[in-house]
């Protein structure tokens, strides 16, 4: 049994849009409030199940300043979830919940110039008996007009992609590149994520490559994502039937960076899924 998502706010938060004067994360002030364009993939580890649940929006970052963690500045961020207001950290810390069976829950946050890329942790004891995996991209949003309306760019993110993998025998982490190539007179974008590899006791090991496609309108990007043919001597790689979902937009005034979330999904065999980020920078 697949029990109902934890986050629960569906609208209302519209994205920051950058200009010109836009502070970026070298200088970001604090207050900023980053709505976030997020995914949540839950899993029950009694019956090995998973499932994704894709928002529009719904959780917020408040930057509230940098702190000092093992002599590194670290951007501390206020999280709210659902009704929750949890301030956390950008090293991984934990903080209880008080409403929801004391459960701890870790959010970690990397960014680029323009873009915030995060991702939170429930774990199973959630009394729910389901471990929650949120992903969120935020970041001062290019503007319409800082969107060109013809010609085409492409963003490489190498070692940009991130993601957990979710399976019947396991769970495990994934990481590699991104190209993704946006049509801007056609309102377009195909991309795929490449050299991608989970972690695992012996060392990485090679995964599904995923190809991207999908529309752009403004400044956001949707579409859908599907498996590639597995690699040999691949783990926990995934069929080529499987498929999922493709959510982002383009930051900084003139879209000089995207940011993403992505899933894919593989029914056979029990089921798996991949939920991840992309941040990768126009060339």
């Amino acid at each position: 049994m697949i029990a109902a998502p934890l986050a629960a706010s569906l609208g209302g938060n519209a994205p920051l849009t950058a200009s010109g004067a836009t502070p970026n994360f070298a200088n970001l002030p604090t207050g900023t409030v980053f709505p976030l364009n997020q995914s949540n993939l839950m899993s029950d580890p009694m019956e090995r199940t998973v499932t994704g649940f894709t928002y529009a929006s719904g959780a917020t970052l408040t930057f509230l300043g940098n702190k000092q963690v093992s002599g590194v500045n670290v951007g501390t961020f206020e999280f709210k979830f659902a009704n929750d207001d949890i301030t956390l950290t950008g090293d991984g810390s934990a903080a209880t919940i008080a409403n929801s069976g004391n459960t701890q829950i870790g959010l970690t946050t990397s960014n680029l110039n323009y873009t915030l890329l995060a991702t939170w942790v429930i774990p199973t004891n959630n009394g729910l008996n389901v471990t929650d995996l949120g992903m969120g991209v935020g970041g001062f949003q290019t503007p319409a007009s800082g969107v060109p309306t013809s010609g085409t760019a492409t963003y490489l993110g190498n070692g940009g992609v991130t993601g957990t993998v979710v399976t019947a025998v396991g769970t495990t982490t994934v990481n590699g590149d991104a190209t993704v190539t946006v049509n801007f007179g056609a309102g377009s974008f195909t991309g795929a994520l490449t050299n991608m590899n989970v972690a695992t006791a012996a060392g990485p090991a090679p995964w599904n490559g995923v190809n991207l496609s999908g529309s752009l309108s403004g400044a956001t990007l949707s579409g859908s994502t599907a498996a590639t043919s597995a690699p040999s001597g691949g783990v926990l790689t995934f069929g080529t039937a499987a498929t999922g979902t493709f959510n982002g937009a383009l930051y900084g005034p003139g879209g000089q960076e995207l940011g993403a979330v992505w899933s894919l999904h593989d029914t056979a065999g029990g089921g798996s899924s991949a939920l991840g980020l992309i941040g990768a920078t126009k060339q």
